[in-house]
C-alpha cells in the first residue's frame, strides 16, 4: 500500500462470551487504513447487513474514505445495502480466499485484545475500555510506519512510506 486510505480492511469481531456485561453487544466492527495503521471500531448487537452498513457509514461520515476494501466473504459485508453504501462513495470491495484474510485489520484487533485482556479477565468490560484503547492504538508509534497513526497526514505520508521501505530493505 503506497498511499493514505488506498485500502482499508473490515472484519467482525465476535464478543459474544461478553454481552451481557456489555449492553447486548456481541459484535465489534474493526476498520484499519492498511497504509497509516489507523482504526476505527463500532460495537454492534447484530451482524446484519443493516446493521453493520449503518456503522461503516458512520465512519464514513468521519470525513475519510477508502478507494478500496477489504473484507471476508461475509453476508453481512456482501448484501444490496453494503454494496449500495461501497457504491455511494465509489469505494472498490473486494475479498481474497486465502488463510490470511483480512491480516492488517486480525493483527489489530489481537494487539486490542492482549492490552485489554488484563482488563476484561477482571470485569469483561470491553465496551467501556474500546475508546481508550482505540485512541492508545492510534496514537502509539507503529513499528512498521515509524510514526503514529494519528499523525499520518496527505502532507507526510511519503516519509512514512520511505520509512516502510527503509525497514523492508534492511531485512
Amino acid at each position: 500500500m503506497h498511499d493514505l486510505d488506498e485500502t482499508w480492511q473490515a472484519d467482525l469481531v465476535e464478543m459474544q462470551p461478553y454481552a451481557q456485561e456489555n449492553k447486548s453487544y456481541k459484535y465489534l466492527l474493526t476498520v484499519i487504513d492498511v497504509f497509516s495503521k489507523y482504526a476505527w471500531a463500532i460495537p454492534l448487537k447484530q451482524k446484519t447487513g443493516n446493521k453493520v452498513t449503518a456503522s461503516m457509514k458512520s465512519i464514513l461520515e468521519q470525513g475519510r474514505v477508502p478507494k478500496n476494501l477489504h473484507t471476508d466473504r461475509g453476508k453481512e459485508f456482501y448484501n444490496l445495502l453494503f454494496e449500495g453504501l461501497m457504491k455511494r462513495y465509489g469505494i472498490d470491495i473486494y475479498s481474497t480466499y486465502s488463510n490470511r484474510k483480512t491480516s492488517t485489520v486480525s493483527a489489530s484487533t489481537a494487539r486490542s485484545k492482549t492490552r485489554c485482556g488484563s482488563n476484561l479477565v477482571c470485569n469483561y468490560k470491553w465496551l467501556d475500555l474500546l475508546p481508550d484503547l482505540l485512541a492508545e492504538y492510534n496514537n502509539s508509534k507503529h513499528r512498521t510506519i515509524g510514526m503514529k497513526s494519528e499523525d499520518i497526514s496527505k502532507k507526510n505520508k511519503i516519509k512514512s512510506f520511505n520509512v516502510s521501505l527503509t525497514k523492508k530493505k534492511q531485512k
